[in-house]
């Protein structure tokens, strides 16, 4: 059996060390690998570890996406047991003394404390919520331009963002840059950061998009690659682009089919706006739903 020099917090199995060296050297060589084993075979740690060692070496960052939350939760598992690896191992100095950092982030639909509290959100779409956002956040900063310090009983603006942009700029207690250093201690899963996020009345959403950007792994939906637009915006969270960009996909035959329906939506839409132009306002979020 191979010896595993990359941070792998486990006793390997057989030929996992193989798999991983044929992993890295991919990397090395900027290729593409498709990789097919049973269920339980270990596929998700023996992707992250050599991943971990080669983004940390060498400046790069990793987007490991997955179908369903369940899946991303084993991912941030097994993320966490590397964390404690490299924490307490000499021998993965290169990786300790670089900025190693694992998150998962999901869309407003299961962040947002809207959704969660006002039934009126529950069935809207993704495009539907951003311009939600939108509105309230531009409404919530026109407050605190005018130096309200406490929240006033105003519909229009959001709680959460209000103390998040007022934690952020007072450094009070228990406020944002806590929040920031617990998640960088403890790698939460999404479910975890909106309880904390919950406790404090702070958006959850808006911390997200704070730790992504000092991240060295991201563990998201696939519609963060999927979606140009969606794509593009995470590209600007991270501070990447493409070309310094690990991509592991997990149940990659369902990507790809995905994929392909993404793409076939996007031309029928196409389609409706150029013969009806009345459809020109509808999403593709929306057309697809109903």
């Amino acid at each position: 059996m191979m010896k595993i020099t990359c941070p792998f917090p486990y006793k390997p199995r057989l030929y996992q060390a193989e798999i991983i060296r044929s992993i890295y050297e991919t990397f090395e060589k900027r290729g593409h690998l498709i990789l097919e084993s049973g269920t339980g075979t270990g596929k998700t740690i023996v992707a992250l570890a050599p991943a971990v060692e080669y983004a940390c070496k060498n400046g790069k960052k990793v987007l490991y996406l997955t179908r369903t939350n369940s899946q991303q939760r084993q991912v941030i598992h097994e993320l966490r047991a590397i964390f404690k690896k490299v924490q307490g191992s000499q021998n993965t100095q290169k990786v300790q003394n670089e900025t190693f950092f694992g998150m998962g982030l999901q869309g407003r639909q299961n962040m947002c404390p809207f959704v969660k509290k006002d039934a009126e959100y529950k069935n809207c779409t993704a495009e539907e919520l951003a311009r939600m956002c939108k509105f309230r956040k531009e409404e919530t900063e026109i407050l605190i331009e005018k130096g309200i310090k406490k929240f006033p009983d105003e519909r229009k603006a959001c709680p959460y963002y209000f103390k998040f942009v007022l934690s952020n700029k007072t450094k009070e207690e228990n406020t944002v840059p806590e929040i920031i250093k617990w998640a960088k201690e403890t790698i939460p899963h999404p479910e975890e950061i909106n309880q904390k996020c919950d406790q404090l009345g702070i958006c959850p959403y808006e911390i997200n998009k704070l730790l992504v950007k000092d991240a060295t792994i991201v563990c998201a939906p696939y519609i963060y690659l999927l979606h140009p637009g969606i794509k593009n915006r995470l590209l600007d969270w991270l501070g990447v682009s493409m070309q310094n960009l690990i991509v592991i996909v997990d149940e990659a035959q369902i990507y790809q089919n995905m994929q392909e329906k993404h793409a076939l939506l996007n031309s029928l839409h196409e389609l409706l706006q150029m013969q009806f132009p009345k459809f020109s306002n509808i999403t593709i979020p929306k057309f697809s739903k109903e």
